[in-house]
């Protein structure tokens, strides 16, 4: 399985199934007490992710998507190579690897809303994570990261509060761009009013110059 998924020329459709199910697999071999019982996969996975092939990079980043709760109980020891590698692949001068790292990075995120210590540590990839998010939007390939947006601020509020006035600003861009399709503007009216829902007190603080803004697209929209 390890060899299968370091192969870089599959096709894409391959490549996704065989990450699939090594995630699958890894998942499973966490036991009840948060074991990880394939201690291979974590170093192969750094492996990966630290690799020159962006294909090899994607692999990575894609099974720690799928299972962000893959480190068990040694977490804690990982958290900050966790950082540096999400860190390292936001800066990567490749799409790809930029989108792939936002998703892993949303999924750990919410997978640990509860945990405000690891929210506070990851809060600062924040703005990776919504550059990332404006050249999806620009791209119109990909509505992924405008919708785990949704999920972050909802789910995971505190981890975007240092950020909130610059994501608000993003979203009211997004949605008044003439050349963005409608869908794409009303997924960002609707990152800002999950903020104004999630955390109504601190948007009316840093984005109340931009709540009139907001109140007229949504007024186009109805």
């Amino acid at each position: 399985m390890i060899a299968l998924l370091s192969r870089e020329n599959e096709e894409f459709s391959m490549r996704k199934k065989l990450t699939e199910l090594s995630a699958e697999l890894a998942r499973n071999l966490i036991d009840d007490d948060g074991n990880n019982t394939w201690p291979d996969f974590l170093n192969f996975l750094f492996t990966l992710a630290n690799s020159n092939s962006v294909v090899l990079k994607e692999n990575a980043l894609l099974v720690f998507s799928l299972v962000p709760g893959i480190f068990g109980n040694q977490q804690s020891n990982y958290l900050d190579v966790i950082k540096q590698m999400l860190a390292h692949s936001f800066a990567n001068e490749t799409y790809s690897v930029r989108f792939h790292a936002a998703k892993a990075f949303a999924c750990f995120i919410t997978d640990h809303e509860k945990e405000e210590s690891i929210l506070k540590h990851f809060s600062e990839l924040m703005p990776h994570y919504m550059k990332a998010m404006e050249e999806s939007v620009h791209g119109e390939e990909d509505d992924t990261l405008l919708k785990m947006a949704i999920e972050i601020v909802g789910l995971s509020p505190k981890s975007m509060r240092p950020h909130l006035g610059a994501f608000l600003q993003l979203c009211l861009g997004i949605a008044k761009e003439e050349s963005v399709d409608d869908d794409w503007s009303h997924l960002a009216l609707e990152c800002a009013i999950s903020a104004a829902e999630s955390t109504p007190g601190a948007v009316k603080k840093v984005g109340g110059h931009l709540l009139p803004h907001f109140v007229q697209l949504v007024s186009l929209v109805l």
